[in-house]
């Protein structure tokens, strides 16, 4: 695949990238948060896992393109960017405007893969 004619590949790795650093940032600070091992933190780690798997996910679409796996993709990014807009609205956090911003990027970039192939 080349690049230079799918440029928008650009911001669909950027968004992955991001999506994949929020995830292991969100697990790796777990410790931090919660002092003791219990089912908040739980839920905490959880997430920041669920974040890490979306991105690989899409990584291993990226590296190995096809249309079912792109459809697959957009999928996943659909239901994160719209669990995204919800914790948005509820917690109104930085971190959780910016984990939207990144899997609206993948959800854009996974739709266009879908059309170009």
């Amino acid at each position: 695949m080349n690049e230079q004619k799918i440029p928008f590949l650009y911001g669909y790795r950027g968004g992955v990238w991001l999506l994949l650093g929020l995830g292991l940032l969100h697990t790796i600070l777990t410790p931090v948060f919660f002092r003791h091992l219990d089912e908040a933190a739980l839920w905490f780690a959880g997430s920041g896992l669920a974040l890490t798997f979306c991105a690989l996910l899409n990584l291993v679409v990226l590296h190995n393109p096809n249309k079912n796996g792109f459809r697959v993709a957009f999928l996943a990014n659909a239901l994160g960017s719209a669990f995204g807009a919800l914790v948005l609205i509820v917690l109104a956090l930085p971190q959780a405007a910016l984990s939207l911003v990144a899997y609206l990027l993948c959800l854009w970039g996974s739709g266009r893969s879908v059309r170009v192939r």
